[in-house]
């Protein structure tokens, strides 16, 4: 709910039925709009006034205040305060019962406003103002025009944030949509290089649940917006090193156990990277044949005639980022998961290799080799059987 209910979102509540009041007056007919209004003013407000000191505490200011104070920011000032007002009682636990009832309240006005939007969306002045323009196949990773095309594909999985870059309907077959490319969507979630920093960024699941990563050594989970807890299952991933920052964090080492296999991972970035140029160029552009190749390596695994690079080392950061360039011969991409990298070529040609120029380009970074070629399929099987990567995290 936080996007709705934080007056700083482009999604919060007052700013969408503004906006709807403003574009669509004429399909909020049948829609009490001063009653509405009304809601809103007391969802605000809240179910009693509370006053501290001549302060007053509405409960859309406490929501924020909590908010901001520690459960998604860390705001020392409100911290301090918002401790001192908890320990008086009973306000204390009136503040929270106004942070809950705000909360509960929205969701309700949310509801109520996501019902007239639906039915906006199915009125003529909406399919007018935003005309739908679909494709009509074949599909961008099989080339098949069978069908059936009724959904949306994500290039970059729902399950890591992504509700932006979306592929129209009919772009991607349904076959391929919700089976062979959702498979690969779930092996890059649950793939232990990303578990870990996966659960520390992404603030919930595709299903709405918070996120969790499973090692061989070590369970992770989020158990609320800023609190993860680590549950080890032997002495491996016990925690080390731990020390207290000068910024009041705690810094710790762990050693995190998990299989991982260069093939199947490289298949999901291949993916992506073509879904991202169908986006970013055009489907029909992401259909030609210079990408067949890469088609191939997506829906059968059978080797990519190329290499895959990957960072040994990296420094964290809360960010998904994407580069790539359409070259005459080839088609770089970097693809950069929270600070791990991976360098590839969606193109049979030229060979990625680990040159001065990628050095130059990511300067600081150690990068590991993995080929992708079929003749080194079997052999890079073989060798994880008799053993898993392991990595240290902060």
């Amino acid at each position: 709910m936080r996007p709705f209910l934080n007056s700083a979102s482009p999604l919060y509540l007052g700013r969408v039925w503004t906006l709807l009041k403003t574009e669509f007056p004429a399909e909020l007919q049948n829609v009490n709009a001063d009653e509405v209004d009304q809601d809103l003013l007391e969802i605000k407000q809240g179910n009693i006034t509370i006053k501290i000191n001549e302060d007053v505490f509405t409960a859309e200011r406490i929501y924020e205040e909590i908010a901001a104070a520690d459960l998604f920011g860390e705001n020392e000032l409100l911290r301090n305060k918002l401790d001192g007002l908890f320990g008086l009682v009973p306000a204390g636990h009136l503040l929270w019962s106004e942070f809950y009832a705000y909360t509960l309240n929205g969701f309700q006005l949310a509801s109520f406003l996501f019902s007239i939007i639906k039915h906006i969306e199915s009125s003529e002045a909406y399919k007018k103002r935003f005309p739908v323009v679909l494709e009509s196949g074949p599909c961008v990773y099989c080339l098949s025009s069978e069908g059936p095309f009724t959904s949306e594909e994500h290039p970059l999985p729902e399950g890591l944030g992504n509700d932006s870059a979306v592929l129209a309907v009919g772009t991607v077959c349904d076959h391929c949509n919700s089976g062979l490319l959702s498979v690969l969507d779930q092996h890059l979630l649950d793939s232990p290089v990303l578990g870990l920093m996966r659960v520390w960024n992404v603030p919930h699941t595709k299903g709405g649940k918070l996120p969790t990563a499973n090692y061989q050594n070590a369970h992770i989970r989020k158990t609320g917006p800023r609190h993860i807890r680590i549950t080890t299952k032997d002495k491996s991933a016990e925690v080390r090193n731990e020390r207290r920052l000068e910024n009041g964090m705690v810094a710790f080492t762990t050693t995190l156990q998990g299989r991982f296999d260069p093939i199947v991972f490289a298949r999901s970035l291949y993916k992506i990277a073509l879904g991202m140029v169908a986006f970013k160029q055009d489907p029909g552009f992401a259909r030609s044949s210079r990408f067949d190749r890469a088609r191939q390596f997506i829906c059968d695994g059978k080797g990519f005639p190329n290499n895959l690079l990957m960072n040994t080392v990296c420094q964290p950061h809360h960010e998904i980022r994407l580069m790539y360039n359409v070259l005459a011969e080839g088609t770089p991409f970097a693809i950069d998961f929270y600070g791990i990298v991976f360098v590839f070529n969606l193109e049979p040609t030229p060979v990625v290799e680990l040159n001065e120029q990628i050095k130059e380009h990511f300067q600081g970074m150690n990068f590991v080799l993995h080929s992708l070629t079929p003749t080194d399929t079997t052999r890079l099987r073989r060798e994880k059987r008799h053993g898993a990567d392991s990595q240290d995290s902060p």
